[in-house]
């Protein structure tokens, strides 16, 4: 719930990863009511085992997205990622 603020920053930083070749996504998410999900729009590309470390960390920005925001993603069937999100809020 992060309906005081009125900007956020979602920062992903991939720890370990067995994706290689593909870039898998992922993207912000807004509610009315903290169940009913909808995209907002904003989409980022994580990166593969392929580019870590160097590529470990992504951001995106986000503002007007209401009481409720959270971050969702999709891998290719059969793998995994292990990462941090750090969500940082600013009236």
């Amino acid at each position: 719930e992060a309906g005081w603020a009125r900007e956020a920053v979602f920062f992903v930083r991939v720890l370990e990863t067995d994706v290689t070749n593909q870039w898998p996504q992922a993207w912000v998410e807004i509610s009315p009511d903290g169940m009913h999900w909808c995209r907002e729009g904003e989409t980022l590309m994580l990166p593969d085992g392929v580019d870590l470390p160097e590529q470990d960390i992504r951001f995106c920005r986000v503002t007007h997205f209401g009481n409720w925001l959270r971050l969702a993603g999709e891998l290719p069937p059969d793998t995994s990622m292990r990462v941090i999100v750090y969500l940082t809020l600013k009236e």
